[in-house]
């Protein structure tokens, strides 16, 4: 298995590759070659060595064989960013920091302030209070700030860029850290479709392992989700792509010409300015006027000339329309989705869930299923996963 040896770590530094680790008093020597001999189906596409990026001295305790090192299985998580990171990618980390995708900063004040935790649905909009959720204690306190830091955690973090979502349902696959959008994963396997090789454009399979669900972006593509109940779930052995099953309605007219989501949305807006994004919106997105002129404004994008302009003797784009948004007529449909109800859950009476399956998360699906198939008095008492830690917590939010 080992090769001649040209260049060794010392110190702590990488050669050539080539590493030194100590276990159990010996000194074992390994070559960037040698991690194929055992890990044949890894296909890298990258100018890295294997030790480049997955040798790390914060690699966690774990059993692992006598002859080798301590890796980290995800180096694009938050956590290992100074370490391996930062050295070439410090203005992208240090401006996505700033950015809705790294803080959800809107989601976890907003919803605080409407369980009552808080005054302000601004006043804990800070960028690294995620944190907090990832640590979450397990007291079994039911006061209202507890309980709503345990939605946060155990259903709302889901789509945090920090959850892993390698064990999501069909078409949510997808890793955490730097890697939730930058390495797609295939959807039936879980496996990188471009092996290791960070892809600089985002595709939109990979928005969609988020932003699907009756939420902004699967409108996009015409998706709406079916009623929760069983009654309404597509039957013939038709598979829900999005733990949950969808009805297909019109598209949006600028997916059908094959425009991208980042075609319209920026990598600022995406990824981050300089300023820090407290909620939707903050950050600038391209609006309607800028590929089709308006009231106000006349279109100076150079693709101008290839799309429909703004046309003034059309009654509907008479001045009395002026401050009418151009979605309130040109939206083939939109969500009306009102009335969420939550509930939260720490007992095994499941029964009372059993029409209800399919709740657009798959680790409750999951629960209902396995529970279900036995004797009610062999259920286990509902238990899930706080999404940011993987650690187990009590109880489970049913939707």
């Amino acid at each position: 298995m080992f090769r001649k040896i040209e260049s060794i770590f010392t110190s702590g530094v990488l050669y050539k590759g080539l590493f030194l680790v100590l276990a159990f008093g010996s000194t074992i020597l390994f070559g960037a070659e040698d991690c194929r001999s055992c890990h044949q189906e890894i296909q890298s596409s990258c100018k890295l060595t294997c030790a480049d990026c997955h040798v790390s001295s914060k690699a966690p305790d774990q059993i692992q064989p006598a002859d080798h090192p301590k890796i980290i299985a995800n180096p694009s998580k938050e956590e290992y960013w100074q370490e391996k990171c930062l050295s070439c990618h410090a203005k992208e980390i240090e401006q996505f920091k700033n950015s809705l995708h790294y803080s959800l900063s809107g989601v976890i004040a907003q919803t605080r302030f409407l369980w009552g935790k808080t005054d302000n649905p601004l006043s804990e909009n800070q960028p690294s209070e995620w944190k907090n959720l990832k640590h979450l204690s397990m007291s079994g306190t039911h006061s209202t700030a507890k309980l709503v830091d345990r939605l946060l955690a155990q259903k709302c973090m889901a789509c945090h860029f920090e959850s892993d979502g390698r064990n999501q349902a069909s078409r949510r696959k997808r890793a955490a850290g730097c890697a939730s959008c930058h390495i797609p994963l295939d959807q039936k396997s879980g496996k990188p479709l471009f092996g290791h090789k960070m892809q600089r454009t985002v595709a939109d399979k990979t928005c969609l392992t988020c932003h699907s669900g009756n939420r902004v972006g699967a409108d996009y593509y015409g998706y709406f989700e079916h009623d929760y109940h069983n009654d309404y779930q597509t039957p013939y052995g038709r598979k829900a792509e999005f733990a949950s099953f969808q009805h297909r309605l019109e598209p949006d007219i600028h997916q059908v010409a094959g425009m991208q989501c980042m075609d319209c949305h920026s990598k600022k807006e995406v990824m981050g300015g300089k300023k820090i994004a407290s909620f939707e919106g903050q950050n600038s997105a391209l609006s309607c006027s800028e590929c089709h002129g308006g009231f106000r404004k006349k279109t100076k994008r150079a693709q101008a000339e290839h799309v429909p302009q703004f046309d003034r003797t059309l009654i509907p784009h008479k001045e009395f329309h002026q401050n009418v948004s151009c979605a309130a007529c040109h939206s083939g449909w939109s969500y009306q989705d009102y009335g969420l109800h939550l509930f939260y859950d720490q007992s095994n009476h499941y029964e009372q869930w059993g029409e209800y399956v399919w709740q657009d998360d798959i680790e409750i699906t999951r629960l209902l299923q396995e529970q279900l198939k036995r004797e009610p008095e062999l259920r286990e008492t509902a238990r899930s996963t706080n999404k940011l830690s993987a650690v187990t917590l009590p109880g489970a939010w049913y939707k």
